[in-house]
């Protein structure tokens, strides 16, 4: 290939190898290129009778085509070369495009190419398809249609999963957060995380902030902390989550964890993880339920190997968040349960730990830690 006609590429006989049945049948789903067509007559969208083929290939389908695309409006004769002595300048339009953005930092394409252009004054000849003031290196991206994410992804930004979008993390899916690496999950949103599911981070900064919700329905693992925002939920479904050292899972006021069952425990090798913290607010009482941070922990649910497994606290010895343990058992925690202080007037804390087993082996021991209580209660009033 090396030639080009108004409605495809071609080879040197000028017969044309993209047809519209190439076009209507591409499959880049999920993925928005933006395409740099050099070769003659591919812009060519005044010609009186064919469709000019990079304006048909540009769309703004989430299914195939191209977001945009650059494409010559009539028969020119490229640079040919790669690039000049230092500083290393590219010699052709088509190299000078890919070096402004790496290069010159022209993340808006509109202006990307303008430099191009202006970079070799005989080559306005092609034309730009497509929106010019689109910045293809924006800082973070958002998710507006449920996805399927699957094996190995790296988050290196904020990634908002937002207009009631379902992502899923398939089975065997493995996460890593680098940078500034996060999801932020917006309210009616969800992430649902599968079966065997690795999530890990560069810093503790990378996090998973949740205002919608998160639903764990299957055994996973992840060194990424989780932060239950104010009208957020998060669900473990009878399953495993294996905790980095250092990791914690946060609920916040007006923010709610609830386990059907499961173990939350240490990853294999780790000796502890942090623990559930659960905030409040001490200056509103805990009736409605909704002015404090609310963790549930149903039938058969573990908590084991965590310096603090629910730690009712503001992180100032202040609490007012509120937890209700039915049924569940707590293994080789340093500490399983502790209340910070807080009082509203004469009422009492509406906490309630029911039918639950607290049991320590020599596995603390082992890791050279020593447990310090089953229940610590500091200033809480009670009935």
């Amino acid at each position: 290939m090396g030639h080009g006609a108004v409605n495809g590429w071609s080879t040197s006989s000028m017969s044309s190898i993209m047809d519209s049945f190439i076009i209507d049948n591409l499959d880049n789903t999920n993925k928005c290129p933006i395409g740099i067509n050099t070769a003659c007559n591919t812009g060519w969208f005044d010609h009186p009778t064919l469709k000019c083929m990079t304006e048909e290939l540009t769309t703004y389908s989430p299914t195939n085509g191209f977001t945009g695309m650059y494409g010559i409006g009539r028969a020119h004769f490229p640079n040919y070369g790669d690039y000049n002595p230092p500083p290393f300048i590219p010699k052709s339009l088509q190299l000078f495009i890919p070096f402004s953005i790496w290069y010159q930092h022209s993340y808006i394409i509109g202006e990307t190419i303008l430099k191009s252009k202006i970079s070799y004054i005989s080559r306005f000849e092609g034309n730009y398809f497509g929106d010019p003031a689109l910045n293809i290196m924006a800082h973070g991206m958002e998710v507006t249609h449920n996805i399927i994410l699957s094996g190995n992804i790296t988050i290196s930004d904020e990634v908002t999963i937002t207009k009631e979008a379902v992502v899923t993390l398939d089975n065997d899916c493995n996460v890593h957060f680098e940078g500034k690496g996060k999801f932020i999950v917006d309210e009616g949103s969800t992430i649902v995380i599968g079966e065997n599911v690795t999530l890990t981070r560069q810093y503790e900064s990378n996090n998973i902030a949740i205002s919608g919700e998160l639903v764990v329905n299957g055994n996973c693992s992840t060194d990424v902390n989780f932060l239950v925002n104010s009208g957020g939920k998060l669900t473990v479904n009878n399953k495993t989550m294996q905790l980095g050292s250092n990791t914690d899972i946060v609920i916040k006021p007006g923010a709610v964890m609830e386990t059907n069952g499961g173990k939350l425990t240490s990853k294999l090798g780790g000796a502890t993880w942090s623990g559930i913290t659960v905030m409040g607010n001490p200056l509103l009482p805990q009736s409605p339920i909704s002015n404090q941070g609310y963790l549930y922990l149903g039938q058969g649910t573990t908590i084991e190997h965590a310096m603090v497994g629910v730690n009712l606290s503001n992180g100032n010895n202040t609490g007012g968040g509120v937890v209700h343990v039915n049924g569940a058992t707590f293994t080789d925690n340093v500490t399983a349960i502790r209340f910070d202080r807080y009082r509203s007037g004469s009422l009492p804390n509406l906490s309630a730990i029911d039918n639950s087993t607290f049991t320590t082996t020599s596995y603390l021991a082992q890791h050279g830690l020593t447990p310090f209580a089953f229940i610590n209660l500091q200033g809480v009033s009670g009935d």
